[in-house]
């Protein structure tokens, strides 16, 4: 029994890997669209804190669902969502008030600039177009994202979850943090990539000394979408 069964998965991954190599997956929008400014309309599927380097400021990543465009696109630069298509946001500005707006659940409408996820030019480099739109469903980034508006909607098992690993999140902070100062933090960072899965919380430097041992895959949690390594209005209460 179990050499037929073998002998099936063997055939069944040398066709994927066929596939993949003589009809490799082709992006869904054209290059014209990068950089252009779009007002979507979505569902907030889930949200983390990152940091970013150099600098260190915080932001939050927020994967939109059930996303629709609202904006007029030129013809050139055209592209359709379908369902099931999600969309990546990063917000840079006001991180803290805009986490408030954008509870799990909640229906939001956005505006930012489209970022495509590129295909890596030299052997090696990460691939975030296999990673982010074949693997993770995304279709692309959306940056300097703005929420414009949201409904009182609410998930209440997604959003309760998110709230319990802020608490634990914070509770790290503060045992490591008050203890031990930027040592500690450190130390912290890591305890709630492992333990949490915010992985993108831990300093870049952390993560190569990882990466250089071969244990990166202890701060970087299957399933979890990694962060980027690399017009404003106040948002409303609102129906949407």
């Amino acid at each position: 029994m179990r050499r037929p069964v073998c002998l099936f998965v063997m055939l069944f991954t040398a066709a994927v890997w066929a596939a993949v190599l003589f009809s490799p997956p082709k992006p869904l929008i054209a290059e014209k669209a990068e950089g252009r400014y779009v007002t979507l309309v979505g569902t907030v599927e889930e949200k983390q804190y990152a940091i970013r380097d150099p600098g260190g400021e915080e932001y939050i990543q927020m994967t939109l669902g059930n996303v629709s465009l609202e904006s007029e696109i030129p013809k050139e630069g055209a592209f359709k969502i379908r369902r099931g298509d999600k969309i990546l946001c990063t917000i840079d500005e006001d991180p803290q008030t805009q986490k408030i707006w954008a509870v799990e659940g909640a229906t939001v409408r956005v505006r930012g600039k489209i970022r495509l996820f590129r295909q890596p030019s030299n052997d090696g480099e990460f691939d975030a177009f296999l990673y982010y739109s074949v693997i993770g469903g995304y279709l692309f980034k959306l940056s300097n994202t703005h929420i414009l508006a949201y409904n009182s909607g609410k998930d209440p098992v997604r959003s309760t979850l998110f709230l319990a690993r802020e608490h634990l999140s914070a509770e790290m902070d503060e045992i490591y943090g008050s203890r031990h100062g930027t040592y500690g933090r450190e130390c912290a960072s890591v305890m709630k990539a492992m333990l949490l899965g915010e992985s993108g919380l831990v300093d870049r430097k952390i993560k190569e000394k990882y990466q250089a041992s071969g244990i990166v895959h202890v701060i970087c949690v299957s399933g979890v979408v990694l962060p980027d390594v690399g017009l404003c209005t106040r948002a409303k209460k609102a129906r949407i």
